[in-house]
């Protein structure tokens, strides 16, 4: 990984709602999420690569994989249909060499087609993976497909719309409130949403207890989400992958 770093980064200052910022603003690019320009490409059309005035990754075909393909984790074949992000698979490369967390008990927000909790239960985790409901399906047949009897027993597919108190409170009942870790990947890219979710994880995740989110920045209303969570988190640590960052935040 690049450019592994810790930061004890107060809340920005000055910045209390989304129209203090403007297209350009140094205060939302000096946020620690440095994005690698590819010069000659042309900009993928989000507020950050307008900003910098040239293309980022963002349109490298590689960021979406959208197709059916099989990854590779701990010596293991993942067989993977419904696509990946590329946010997704740098998160798994992070947990193949995290060991701290073996035994676990992680909800995983928007599951998606199942990587994340695959590699967390290869790990030895107790996964309650969560996402909406048209897409569970989808991700029991990718379970289904490359976890063991055994390690299917150590997840728990559950539907989660962000916000809803219904959902949340079911699953909290299902974990029995004992969430060790709150993981996600790719989730901060709809502004509708942003609210919603950061209301779910702090519903979830108890004073002491850590957040890990991986994500690309595309579009400056994702600073909104970065806002709410330092009313409540203290962010811990950054890793970098070119445009991929990695955050953890400690509940306080």
């Amino acid at each position: 990984m690049k450019n592994e770093y810790k930061t004890n980064r107060q809340p920005s200052k000055g910045i209390d709602s989304l129209d203090a910022l403007v297209v350009g603003d140094e205060r939302l690019l000096n946020r620690g999420h440095d994005i690698p320009l590819r010069i000659g490409l042309s900009p993928c059309g989000c507020d950050i690569c307008r900003a910098l005035g040239d293309a980022s990754t963002h349109n490298s075909p590689e960021h979406d994989t959208l197709t059916d393909q099989t990854l590779l984790f701990k010596g293991r074949s993942l067989r993977l249909i419904g696509g990946t992000t590329r946010a997704a698979r740098v998160l798994a490369q992070v947990l193949e060499s995290k060991h701290d967390i073996f035994g676990m008990r992680i909800v995983e927000l928007g599951a998606g087609v199942g990587l994340i909790t695959q590699c967390l239960v290869i790990i030895g985790c107790h996964v309650w993976c969560t996402d909406q409901l048209p897409v569970l399906d989808l991700l029991k047949e990718n379970l289904q497909r490359n976890l063991s009897e055994v390690e299917l027993s150590h997840t728990q597919i559950m539907p989660l719309y962000w916000g809803d108190t219904t959902d949340i409170a079911e699953l909290k009942r299902s974990t029995f409130s004992n969430i060790d870790l709150i993981i996600g990947s790719d989730l901060i890219f709809a502004h509708e949403n942003n609210s919603n979710l950061f209301k779910t994880i702090k519903y979830l995740c108890r004073p002491g207890k850590r957040v890990i989110m991986s994500f690309t920045r595309r579009f400056y209303s994702e600073e909104e989400f970065f806002l709410m969570m330092d009313s409540c988190f203290v962010e811990e640590s950054y890793v970098h992958d070119g445009d991929v960052s990695i955050v953890t935040w400690l509940r306080s």
